[in-house]
């Protein structure tokens, strides 16, 4: 939820990550990223990596045509919990998906527990 000084309203954004293991380097996941822009403001694509160096150039490239084209967010990173390993290449596009989607997205993909910090947030 982000408000602004100089903007009316409250603005709530919604991101998902499709991660994707080593040995899945390829354009399916930014694919599948993208199909989650259908609820969401924000897809990326977060692919974990041993070694970003040992993915070919071409591989990245494509990947980076693919991300931003379809303006999903890509990522590489080598340590999830370790933010200074991460390898941000595209930012994706934010997108206005209908309210209802978002709704059912929070329903059903979202804990309880969640779903209460939300309605709290959101007051």
């Amino acid at each position: 939820m982000r408000t602004f000084r100089h903007w009316p309203g409250r603005y709530f954004d919604l991101w998902t990550f499709e991660i994707k293991p080593t040995w899945s380097v390829n354009v399916t996941g930014i694919y599948e990223a993208a199909a989650h822009s259908r609820c969401a403001t924000q897809s990326f694509c977060a692919y974990h990596v041993e070694d970003i160096d040992g993915i070919p150039e071409d591989e990245i490239g494509r990947l980076v045509g693919e991300a931003q084209r379809l303006g999903v967010g890509l990522i590489f990173f080598t340590d999830p919990a370790d933010y200074s390993t991460w390898d941000l290449r595209v930012m994706p596009v934010r997108r206005e998906p209908d309210p209802s989607l978002l709704e059912e997205f929070i329903a059903t993909q979202v804990s309880d527990y969640g779903q209460d910090q939300l309605l709290r947030w959101s007051k």
